[in-house]
């Protein structure tokens, strides 16, 4: 099984239709079944707390499980991304230091 094409796959779909959290919450599916938990829970959390009312009662729950979620992963992406970098669970962009 090839990990790293299955995440350019994911990755394509997600650019294909940026707007559609399909392929956001299939991914998310995907790293359940591929022993990545905590992962799958962050891309789960984040786009729930992006698709959420800005005036929602339980919209700072939301964010704070996306984080929660965050920290006990570093993120299904690895690296130093923050939570807040992302848009519904994926990378929003890149910046090199």
């Amino acid at each position: 099984e090839d990990t790293m094409t299955d995440h350019t796959s994911f990755a394509a779909a997600v650019r294909a239709a940026p707007a559609d959290d399909t392929a956001r919450l299939a991914y998310a599916d995907w790293l359940a079944e591929h022993d990545q938990p905590a992962g799958a829970a962050f891309v789960r959390a984040h786009v729930a707390w992006c698709a959420s009312d800005p005036d929602a009662p339980d919209r700072d729950d939301l964010r704070r499980r996306a984080v929660e979620t965050w920290r006990a992963t570093d993120g299904p992406f690895g690296g130093r991304h923050r939570p807040d970098a992302h848009d519904r669970g994926f990378p929003a962009g890149v910046r090199l230091d």
